[in-house]
């Protein structure tokens, strides 16, 4: 049977005998083939089809990695292994750090998820990341979706303060999109470094650091440490205390938590009930009689007699005297200002008659008690230095009908007036 077909010589594409060129690659078929070309083909087309089946396997294999490799480009990226965790301070007090270039793992990411260029994920990571996002101008949608990714994702540690050493903290990285380009891991650090830390109680405080009581009975003030200690709830110092009444010294927070930064450790209760004592019932004034002298020359100064029948004549007559341990006033209260701790008044009854010149009958004399004397007192080696006093210092109170209702008057604004002898 008459061949009429031939094969091409380029690719052994089966064509019609009289064809000038191949129908598949257009090469020439005037080239001379050999008589029996079905015995040619025969051996070629195995090898093209062994080398299409190649070269589809590797565009296949190329496939699939490709896909692997956009598979887990996909997936979220950890930041973990930049997360350092540093333990310091003292055992019971100790502290957590986050330490590491785990921000700047996380910029980079998520500047890769939203497309932003190095030159702009490089800005971001030699800035504060915060500060950054206010001052930039670009609102573009890649910075917007920055943004958004960067604060979806939390690093929480479960305890930061107060650790000890042995105990268990756990970090862990969180998001709630589900297409944040960072990975959610936990892992579990052991505390340790910490250093030992030692305790102390308020009593060795108050002893290092004694609170006294200082005044007079019923007017005592007490003085302590303001920066280690509160009294009453009160970092002010109370006043009118008297003997045998109880306070309530307390620790300051402030001291407490300055201690612990110092890996000082208060053991037990930060308070202590302490009992007013030592108080004086009233000073022992060497020049007493100065003073009272003092005292009668003021008064007759201001009940000075007048001579002639329209005259008045004044006898003065100093009765007991007192003594109030505080400053007092005119308008019966006493002063609390931390200038007049330690200060004293001293109050004298003065029996005062007044004569008519021209009444020849005594009868018709007017009788008043008048208490009179100083404050703001204080004692110099036992003594009042009485050519010191001045007008600020002197008292005057009110006119009584007898001796005894001028000296209920005054125990009645000074219930501790106490006689002097």
């Amino acid at each position: 049977m008459e061949n009429n077909t031939k094969f091409c010589p380029h690719c052994g594409t089966e064509n019609k005998k009289d064809a000038a060129f191949c129908a598949n690659c257009g090469q020439s078929m005037t080239i001379n083939q050999p008589e029996n070309k079905e015995a040619e083909t025969k051996e070629k087309r195995p090898v093209n089809k062994k080398m299409i089946g190649i070269i589809g396997a590797v565009i296949a294999i190329f496939i699939i990695i490709g896909g692997v490799f956009a598979y887990i480009n996909a997936q979220p990226k950890s930041i973990l292994n930049a997360v350092k965790v540093n333990f310091s301070g003292y055992n019971s007090q100790g502290t957590v750090e986050l330490l590491g270039d785990y921000q700047k793992k996380e910029i980079e990411i998520i500047g890769a998820k939203v497309g932003l260029p190095s030159s702009e994920v490089k800005k971001a990571e030699d800035s504060n990341i915060f500060s950054f996002f206010n001052s930039t101008t670009n609102n573009s949608t890649k910075w917007q979706k920055f943004a958004k990714y960067f604060e979806d994702t939390r690093i929480n540690i479960s305890h930061s303060q107060n650790l000890s050493n042995g105990q268990k903290v756990t970090l862990k990285i969180t998001t709630t999109l589900k297409d944040n380009p960072i990975k959610e891991e936990t892992k579990t650090y052991t505390v340790k470094n910490l250093k030992k830390a030692t305790t102390y109680t308020i009593e060795s405080v108050l002893k290092d650091n004694p609170v006294s009581f200082t005044g007079f009975n019923h007017f005592g003030s007490v003085k302590f440490d303001d920066d280690k200690f509160t009294v009453n709830n009160d970092n002010s110092a109370p006043t009118d205390l008297t003997n045998g009444e109880q306070i309530i010294v307390r620790l300051s927070q402030d001291y407490i938590n300055q201690q612990k930064s110092n890996g000082k450790i208060l053991s037990g209760t930060a308070t202590k009930t302490l009992t007013v004592a030592d108080l004086e019932s009233s000073p022992k004034i060497s020049n007493l009689n100065d003073l009272l002298t003092q005292e009668d020359t003021v008064v007759r100064a201001d009940n000075e007699s007048s001579t002639g029948d329209f005259g008045t004549t004044y006898t003065v007559t100093r009765m007991d005297s007192y003594f109030v341990g505080t400053n007092i006033s005119s308008w019966g209260y006493s002063s609390s200002d931390d200038s007049d701790k330690g200060e004293f008044s001293v109050v004298t009854i003065y029996k005062i008659v007044s004569h008519y010149n021209s009444d020849t009958d005594t009868k018709n004399d007017s009788t008043s008690y008048y208490s009179n004397g100083y404050t703001g007192l204080t004692l110099n080696n036992g003594k009042v230095d009485v050519s010191d006093l001045t007008g600020n210092n002197k008292y005057k109170g009110g006119s009584s009908s007898s001796e005894q209702a001028a000296v209920d008057q005054l125990k009645s604004d000074y219930s501790s007036a106490t006689k002097l002898n």
